[in-house]
């Protein structure tokens, strides 16, 4: 990782006087990033948050939440349209996979599942900030499509799209299949969405957005 440019001289030096992988125990499917926020480019669709940002039946499909030093971990639960286990990521580390079945490429800030027919089924890139993401989520007949230009859910008797360009502030997806109904969430008493053109000011202005709700919540649970 230091060898290809992941990590920057004072990073480097900072492990060498505390090796991560003494004090963690890192693994060999660990993913990545210098990224320290909770953020994710979720098929063009910025989402800022801690805790799942995608739920389908009460099942966290994607989940951002912090490490100790702030930076963001990614989990993922990703399954094919019969429900079969694809992918299993926990805070980063990529768990398990059918190799045999799903051609998969690997590098310390990215992974890439392809199906026999060449169809992206998974592509996390967290070489940039922040993280971006494409995937089609499959639960009990539903797809939760990253698509690149928005999200859009497909199923048998319902379909639902946020197109690129918007951005959440403490807001997840909430699927329901039984209704069906799609919906956005708060993940805390109150959630925001960020109107910004450009990218850069978009993804700040809706950082410091979470950051403000937080700070919020934080100060009501004080004075109860």
């Amino acid at each position: 990782m230091a060898t290809k440019g992941v990590f920057s001289d004072a990073q480097q030096r900072e492990m060498q006087d505390a090796p991560f992988n003494v004090r963690k125990g890192l693994a060999g499917g660990m993913l990545y990033t210098r990224q320290n926020y909770c953020a994710v480019l979720a098929g063009g669709v910025l989402l800022v948050g801690e805790g799942p940002v995608i739920i389908a039946d009460g099942e966290s499909l994607l989940t951002l939440s912090p490490d100790e030093g702030g930076h963001v971990r990614i989990s993922i639960t990703l399954r094919d349209k019969d429900g079969n286990l694809i992918a299993l990521i926990e805070d980063n580390e990529w768990l398990s996979g059918d190799v045999a079945v799903w051609d998969m490429e690997s590098d310390h800030q990215k992974l890439v599942v392809r199906s026999a027919a060449n169809h992206v089924a998974l592509n996390l890139n967290m070489k940039g900030e922040p993280a971006h993401l494409r995937a089609k989520f499959w639960h009990a007949g539903y797809m939760v499509d990253l698509r690149g230009i928005g999200i859009r859910v497909n199923g048998a008797n319902a379909g639902q799209e946020i197109s690129e360009g918007f951005a959440f502030a403490g807001m997840a997806l909430d699927l329901n299949t039984k209704i069906p109904r799609v919906q956005l969430v708060p993940q805390l008493k109150n959630a925001l969405m960020v109107s910004e053109p450009d990218p850069l000011e978009r993804l700040k202005k809706t950082v410091e957005a979470w950051q403000r709700l937080k700070s919020e919540e934080s100060g009501s649970v004080g004075q109860r």
